[in-house]
């Protein structure tokens, strides 16, 4: 399932928060362990050297091991470290890394060069480890205690300031380790639900945020949207006005004129500009024959002149013509190069015509023609263009019509008067031959004849 947009960024913001408070968690914690521990180790290793400066005890560093200075150093250090609180052991070495005094007797006299805390030591640094036991100078020690501090605590000679020896304290760290572990969960809670609490804030004022921007943003594209439906109507009224202007001129061409064929050539000169085909045809059937001639044609000023080797005389029910006359209906044809006429197709290839639209000419239930648009691409006719084809094809048919009934009434006319002069002719007295001369005249004159 896809994410919204506005669920992305609240599931990214939710990441980004908890990363910073726990990032935010573990600094912290860390800087409040490493302040905390290194002012308990500062001030142990001041209440050390305090310690031994009052008791004098820097020259008994450079003393040899006799019975009586471990008997001296038992009686200071019992009398100044054991009573302190958390101490639980203390050990003194000299500057060979030589345990001078310890609690447990085995270990007095011996070198521990390996120690690392103690090395530091003697560079004068305070040195702390915390850890279980295990050296090689706690083998022999009963395992009391699970966790011990050991600080290094080097002593300073009071005049050349050099180090002299390491006092070492065994401390039990519990109130260190609980107010560590209580600092560190105060911090971790704060962090925690301050950036929950940032998260909670920042969440609304995104959803706002980015609600606003959506409407906007919606907005904007139902305005562009409705600019284009209007600018889409207007082109779309713009081509129905010009379309409707054309056709009231061919109506009132075909009203007020008796010209056949400059009715036909409006036809298709209002075709071919409001379509913008390549090449406009009207063809009209023969009533002697029932064949489709060629009455009006035209073209894009650019079209080449093979155009004009096109067939101009089809016989009846011939090609898309001859079809949409004898069935009555429109034919479409996506490509005329893939017709079933290999002449007409290979001229139609010369020519660059790809579609055609071929429409009848109906006049109630009888086809007089078919109006033809040919297109140098491949072109699909909507039902509106269509329907307007279909408008002006029955705008020829209706020429086509009164044409002819123009025809017929003239003919008849002429029939008329040829029968009522020879009426007048019985009436006057004249000889026979005379009479006979002037009715073969009139049907002469009748039947168009010589």
């Amino acid at each position: 399932m896809r994410l919204s947009s506005v669920n992305r960024f609240a599931i990214l913001s939710f990441l980004c928060v908890v990363i910073l408070a726990l990032s935010m968690g573990f600094a912290l914690s860390t800087l409040l362990t490493r302040a905390v521990s290194e002012w308990e180790w500062e001030n142990t290793a001041a209440l050390a050297r305090r310690q031994a400066e009052i008791a004098g005890l820097e020259p008994l560093f450079t003393l040899p091991l006799t019975p009586e200075t471990q008997g001296r150093w038992k009686t200071e250090l019992s009398r100044l470290f054991i009573g302190l609180p958390e101490v639980v052991r203390v050990k003194v070495w000299n500057r060979d890394a030589i345990v001078l005094w310890s609690d447990d007797s085995g270990l007095i006299g011996q070198r521990f060069p390996d120690n690392d805390e103690l090395q530091q030591a003697l560079k004068g640094n305070v040195a702390v480890e915390i850890k279980k036991l295990g050296k090689s100078e706690h083998a022999q020690e009963p395992p009391k205690f699970t966790t011990l501090a050991e600080v290094y605590v080097p002593i300073f000679s009071p005049r050349a300031h050099e180090v002299v020896g390491v006092i070492e304290i065994y401390k039990i760290p519990n109130r260190l380790l609980a107010t560590i572990e209580l600092g560190r969960s105060i911090i971790w809670f704060i962090s925690l639900v301050g950036g929950l609490a940032l998260y909670l804030v920042l969440l609304p004022l995104t959803r706002q945020v980015y609600g606003r921007e959506v409407r906007e943003t919606t907005l904007k594209a139902n305005a562009h949207r409705l600019e284009q439906e209007v600018a889409e109507r207007t082109q779309a009224l713009h081509r129905q006005t010009e379309r409707l202007t054309r056709l009231s001129g061919l109506t009132q061409t075909v009203t007020s004129s008796l010209d056949t064929q400059r009715v036909f050539e409006a036809v298709v000169q209002g075709t071919l500009q409001l379509f913008h085909v390549a090449n406009v045809r009207l063809w009209v059937v023969e009533p002697s024959t029932g064949d489709s001639v060629l009455s009006a044609t035209a073209s894009a000023p650019d079209l080449r002149k093979e155009v004009e080797h096109l067939p101009t005389r089809f016989p009846r029910g011939h090609w898309n013509v001859g079809w949409v006359i004898e069935h009555q209906q429109p034919l479409y044809t996506s490509d005329l190069t893939q017709g079933s006429d290999p002449y007409i197709a290979e001229l139609a290839k010369r020519i660059g015509f790809v579609s055609q639209l071929a429409v009848p000419l109906l006049r109630g239930d009888q086809a007089l023609g078919a109006l033809v648009l040919n297109t140098r691409e491949r072109r699909e006719f909507p039902a509106e263009e269509q329907k307007l084809v279909s408008t002006f094809a029955a705008t020829a048919a209706l020429a086509i019509e009164k044409a002819r009934l123009y025809e017929e009434t003239q003919r008849r006319r002429c029939e008329a008067e040829e029968l009522a002069q020879v009426a007048r002719m019985l009436n006057e007295r004249l000889g026979v031959q005379a009479v006979g001369e002037r009715i073969v005249e009139g049907v002469r004159r009748l039947l168009n004849v010589v």
